[in-house]
């Protein structure tokens, strides 16, 4: 006799208590893919990227044939994220395959960031890596009505590895920030409207560089 076990109950997600965007890019799902310069583009692929059975999907966010390309991933509205409003939750999941250098150099930036076509914004919270500043580690930062309030080093050297960065804000607007589930920093942060966004933005060099997008997901708790 075969005893059959019943599935277990999974309890529906409560839709009128929190938003949720997310996508193991095998598409674009909830967020809005961006990209400006010849040649800089998004492409969702595993080709030669799935090596461990983990990508479901990668976005490969490209910057093109120009010293001043970028793209990225972001949720539509510039201000969807209002900090001291809620709690919400950013993280990412994917690497840079190749690393800055003098003659090819880049800056990325992965967490909360609201104006796509400049590396500074008027209020974020976010991590950002260029091979010259802070000796290659990552940076925590925190920018308030465009005048930036915290540049913290992580103490993390960044490498061409798969790896998560986790930015959660909580409701007294204080940032913390993980990666790979570790602990790296905390900030007051202000509480202006912002974005979630991940973007590669060349700034020397003809040579395409990348940044790959395995998964990207934003919760807020909201009340509606």
């Amino acid at each position: 006799m075969i005893t059959r076990i019943p599935a277990p109950i999974v309890a529906p997600m409560n839709m009128r208590r929190r938003a949720i965007m997310s996508s193991d890019m095998n598409t674009a799902d909830d967020w809005t893919l961006y990209a400006s310069g010849t040649g800089a583009t998004g492409i969702f692929t595993t080709t030669s990227l799935n090596t461990d059975g983990n990508r479901v999907g990668v976005l490969d966010c490209q910057t093109g044939t120009t010293a001043a390309g970028w793209s990225g991933a972001a949720n539509a509205v510039r201000d969807a994220v209002v900090f001291g409003s809620r709690v919400h939750r950013y993280v990412w999941i994917g690497k840079l395959p190749t690393l800055g250098t003098a003659a090819q150099s880049y800056n990325a930036i992965i967490g909360f960031h609201d104006r796509a076509n400049s590396l500074i914004p008027t209020d974020g919270a976010y991590f950002n890596y260029h091979y010259a500043t802070n000796g290659g580690r990552w940076q925590s930062i925190v920018y308030a009505a465009a005048v930036t309030t915290g540049a913290i080093d992580t103490g993390i050297t960044v490498d061409t590895g798969w790896h998560s960065m986790e930015i959660t804000v909580d409701i007294d607007a204080v940032a913390r920030f993980y990666i790979d589930g570790v602990f790296v920093d905390s900030q007051s942060v202000g509480l202006g409207a912002t974005a979630a966004d991940a973007r590669i933005t060349k700034l020397i060099g003809l040579t395409s560089s990348s940044m790959y997008i395995d998964a990207m997901s934003l919760e807020i708790d909201v009340n509606r």
